[in-house]
């Protein structure tokens, strides 16, 4: 139970387990938080952080949040990737926050989320011709119409199954 709010945390952000909790230390750090967090349109802004969140092949640029999930975020105790693999295995519960991950995924695809969004959300932007050149989403339309209420969802699924 120590855990559950991480857990909560990677499944309503989409960020593996190391962003989540690099991204937990950026909005609990007071200074940090006011160039992270994007309280007007709800996102966190990973690019702020490049060094952290955008790397050679893993990439994260920005998260769906709300206040609920900040404070979801507030209340982690979580410190570093490290201990939190250490807390999971010493009492032997199996470290998979990779789950969390495709459980966003695939809520939000099953809701009728484009791929190409999906991919967006988790850093995984395609470098078609069509995606480079075309496609031009009006992400905070997207964000506020369709995965704001999906992200909703997900969250009181996981809040009654705990």
């Amino acid at each position: 139970m120590d855990y559950k709010n991480l857990v909560v945390f990677c499944t309503l952000t989409g960020l593996r387990a190391s962003e989540a909790i690099e991204s937990i230390n950026l909005i609990k750090d007071d200074y940090r938080r006011l160039k992270y967090l994007d309280s007007e349109n709800n996102i966190l802004k990973h690019y702020e952080f490049s060094k952290i969140f955008i790397r050679k092949t893993k990439k994260a640029y920005f998260s769906v949040v709300d206040d609920n999930v900040i404070k979801i975020g507030m209340a982690s105790n979580s410190q570093t990737y490290s201990t939190s693999k250490s807390k999971f295995y010493r009492n032997n519960i199996e470290f998979k926050l990779s789950y969390c991950r495709k459980v966003f995924a695939t809520c939000l695809r099953n809701k009728g989320i484009e791929p190409e969004i999906i991919d967006l959300l988790q850093g995984r932007i395609s470098i078609s011709v069509f995606v480079n050149h075309y496609y031009r989403p009006d992400i905070a339309k997207i964000i506020t119409k369709r995965i704001r209420p999906v992200l909703d969802d997900l969250m009181k699924e996981l809040m009654n199954s705990t």
